[in-house]
């Protein structure tokens, strides 16, 4: 028996409704009140679940060890707490992120370089993993977490159009993962 298209309509409506009822704020019980979205963050970001980033206007933002990666963005891949070697190979695209937003896009060589050490990042980062789904989720969280002001945006937007109609060799897994 087939079921008429208006009846299936309201038994999804009603069991949808249903569902948003069930997901009440707080524990009506005991009086406690849902937590605000600005609580929810404090409390994400106290876990390192959420990462505290630096918002400055400088491309390049604090890093005090020099190792070219901006420090909020070593702190988040330090505290996922990966194997070694994905940590590295997150690192390797992590630092040429980081110099996308710098380069000199007047200068090929440079751009060249750049992209270079981004690619070998990339393979690199995408060999650790068996599914190329979370590896793609990590390096796009690595590129919002990287690009997160509208002055670092403008950046990596000038270096991908200074990029654009380029034909970019992807390196074999060796090389890439050797890139320092």
């Amino acid at each position: 028996m087939k079921i008429p298209k208006k009846i299936t309509n309201l038994i999804i409506t009603m069991l949808y409704l249903f569902a948003l009822s069930a997901c009440g704020g707080g524990d009506s019980a005991s009086g406690t009140p849902a937590e605000t979205p600005t609580q929810v963050i404090a409390r994400l970001r106290a876990s390192g679940i959420l990462p505290t980033l630096d918002r400055s206007t400088s491309l390049a933002g604090p890093d005090l060890n020099n190792n070219g990666i901006r420090d909020d963005v070593d702190t988040w891949i330090t505290n996922k707490n990966w194997a070694p070697d994905i940590t590295a190979a997150i690192k390797i695209d992590a630092a040429a992120l980081q110099s996308a937003l710098s380069v000199d896009t007047s200068n090929q060589q440079a751009l060249v370089a750049v992209n270079n050490r981004m690619m070998a990042g990339i393979t690199c980062t995408m060999s650790k993993f068996t599914s190329l789904v979370e590896s793609d989720r990590i390096l796009r969280d690595l590129e919002s977490i990287t690009v997160n002001t509208r002055e670092r945006s403008a950046a990596y937007m000038a270096y991908n159009e200074a990029l654009n109609g380029w034909v970019t060799k992807v390196p074999s897994v060796t090389e890439a993962c050797d890139v320092q």
